[in-house]
């Protein structure tokens, strides 16, 4: 199965706003003092395409900014995302196979 840029790009759209929501709905309900978003979650989110917007909505809301497993994790998700899509890219290649 290929998975065109197109699909990709759109991929990390949407996961990356969700993930942004995320960040920012854990924030306010940290500051209620509510049930929070598990890290766990967050951090998937992160994986499966949004580390890039929940890393700068991190710095802006100043949120997991002192939670290392955050400032360095999704700097090297966005890192490794970059690095697959440049390989991807080079190659000439305009599709993803997956598996």
């Amino acid at each position: 199965m290929y998975i065109s840029l197109i699909t990709l790009i759109v991929w990390l759209l949407i996961f990356s706003l969700v993930g942004a929501v995320m960040m920012i709905v854990d924030k306010q309900r940290a500051r209620q003092g509510r049930r929070r978003i598990s890290e766990r979650k967050l951090m998937t989110m992160g994986i499966l395409g949004g580390a890039w917007l929940m890393w700068l909505t991190m710095l802006l809301v100043h949120h997991k900014t002192h939670r290392k497993k955050f400032m360095i994790g999704m700097p090297i998700i966005v890192a490794v995302q970059l690095l697959l899509f440049y390989i991807t890219w080079s190659n000439g290649q305009f599709f993803i196979y997956v598996w």
